[in-house]
């Protein structure tokens, strides 16, 4: 019963009017609740995304239900900014926190706004550490980055948007 409440918001929140890109914040925000405090956590996650049914665009990511791609025609997007935050995650992600330059703002919301102090979110998936980790290692706060990877919108983190996986990172100016 849960799964099919859950499928019918993810569709209604996932797949509205194409030129109408709004969505109904109340419905995902009751997918997120339910997600949380559901006991079969784990075998939510295993549902697959209808944005990526075969798990190619979100490989490696955890949970990737909860992950709305915002633009299923073109998914990848670049960001050049700030690097404000940076952590090692229990789930074995590589998670930092970017503020776009001037160029890059559209990719953020509100949610980055509130939660992450203006950064759009990013997380290197351990199917890519392999290639990321050390780069990730060398990057000192208020460096400058450019960071690409899928751009999501996490329905479970207070909407905010990320790039989800990360598929490229790079350090343009090292902090003084």
């Amino acid at each position: 019963m849960i799964f099919l409440f859950l499928s019918w918001i993810w569709v209604k929140t996932s797949y509205g009017d194409e030129e109408d890109t709004e969505y109904n914040e109340d419905s995902v925000r009751v997918f997120s609740v339910l997600l949380s405090h559901t006991r079969n956590h784990r075998a939510l996650c295993r549902i697959p995304n209808p944005d990526d049914p075969k798990g190619e665009i979100l490989r490696g990511v955890y949970c990737p239900i909860r992950l709305k791609i915002m633009d299923k025609g073109n998914p990848v997007r670049k960001c050049v900014g700030l690097l404000i935050e940076k952590h090692r995650v229990t789930d074995r992600d590589l998670t930092f926190d970017v503020v776009p330059d001037e160029g890059c703002k559209d990719l953020i919301n509100k949610g980055n706004v509130k939660e992450r102090r203006g950064g759009l979110h990013c997380e290197i998936v351990p199917d890519y550490r392999g290639r990321l980790e050390g780069i990730f290692d060398k990057m000192r706060l208020k460096s400058i980055v450019e960071v690409e990877g899928v751009w999501v919108e996490d329905t479970h983190h207070e909407n905010w948007r990320e790039l989800h996986p990360v598929t490229v990172l790079r350090v343009i100016k090292k902090r003084k």
